[in-house]
């Protein structure tokens, strides 16, 4: 077998696909030779990789030069799997498209973009101090309203400091809302008979 260097290997390599070796120039490169190569990832190979940006393999908006340099999955429109495609969220969300919940709140990107209308990049976007995913998951409370039960206490407040019900704006079933109790009357709101 003979001894080939690497800048041999390199010039031959030039030769082959049309690029000038002295100088580097790649402008000659015709993707159309590599059309053909096996790369067993479900694509056409033809100009997967055409850096002019036109082409879209999994057509999530995003070009196979995009989707590379975003470190994306080309084949595959939504490559963290959270509902969102990956050019909307790098196009127009402006969240991550390889990490299903950006912002951490334990909602995915998509579920709060597409169906709950929360800020995928504010783990809390109503800030009452309860992440949007423990609100809609854990809680039933609304991520989008401060105070889900409109007693006057935030949802946040009620939950971890007052242990009162953030759904009930009575929660003891006294009469007098929480918020009325705790902010202006000084009564247990827990207590039917601290009035």
């Amino acid at each position: 077998m003979r001894n080939v260097t690497l800048s041999t290997l390199g010039i031959l390599l030039a030769f082959a696909v049309g690029c000038e070796p002295a100088t580097g120039d790649l402008s000659g490169l015709d993707l159309e030779v590599f059309a053909d190569a096996k790369d067993e990832d479900g694509c056409s190979d033809t100009g997967e990789w055409d850096t002019g940006g036109g082409v879209d393999s999994d057509e999530d908006g995003l070009s196979n030069y995009l989707e590379f340099v975003e470190g994306t999955d080309h084949c595959d429109p939504d490559s963290d799997q959270d509902g969102l495609l990956d050019g909307d969220e790098v196009l127009t969300a402006g969240t991550d498209p390889l990490v299903g919940d950006t912002d951490g709140d334990g909602s995915d990107d998509g579920y709060e973009v597409l169906t709950a209308g929360t800020d995928p990049l504010d783990w809390d976007t109503d800030d009452d101090v309860l992440p949007d995913g423990y609100e809609v998951l854990n809680l039933g409370t609304d991520p989008l309203d401060w105070d889900t039960d409109d007693d006057g206490l935030f949802d946040g407040y009620e939950v971890l400091t007052a242990g009162t019900d953030p759904l009930v704006g009575d929660t003891d079933g006294d009469g007098s809302d929480d918020g009325y109790e705790v902010l202006t009357a000084g009564t247990d709101p827990l207590d039917p008979n601290s009035y």
